[in-house]
């Protein structure tokens, strides 16, 4: 089984207690995760918390693997497109925070080996710059 990763760090101008809020509660989550309609259920997460993802047509059940207040915090996709891990990590920079995400595909299977390798590291990039978009948006509203 092929692992895909892509890493990234961006400036999100916000406390770090802000930003941690915005990422995991549940009502906030399709303000910035792109393509995100819902979230059920919309009650407060914690590790082992599962959550279905409303995207469009297509529903997607996302389990929290990581979350430590107030620095990180993580999910793999269950149903929908599993394998998917998506991680996130918070440090303070003055009034700002340093967001590092971290997008994890593994592949299974030769035709998904070779679907990802052309397509999914574009996709990890611009869903990743979508979400730190999103992020800096809802923050200087």
């Amino acid at each position: 089984m092929a692992t895909l990763n892509y890493t990234t760090r961006a400036s999100i101008p916000a406390p770090m207690d802000r930003v941690f809020e915005l990422l995991t509660t549940p009502e906030h989550i399709p303000k910035w995760l792109p393509g995100c309609k819902s979230v059920e259920p919309a009650t407060q997460m914690r590790k082992g918390s599962r959550l279905v993802v409303g995207f469009g047509t297509r529903a997607a059940e996302f389990e929290v693997l990581e979350l430590t207040v107030p620095n990180s915090f993580g999910w793999i996709e269950r149903k929908g497109r599993p394998g998917n891990h998506l991680y996130f990590s918070l440090a303070f920079s003055g009034g700002s925070t340093i967001l590092g995400m971290k997008a994890i595909w593994q592949a299974q299977g030769l035709w998904a080996r070779l679907f990802g390798e052309i397509s999914r590291r574009k996709d990890a990039k611009r869903f990743c710059e979508g979400v730190v978009n999103n992020l800096r948006r809802i923050v200087t509203k």
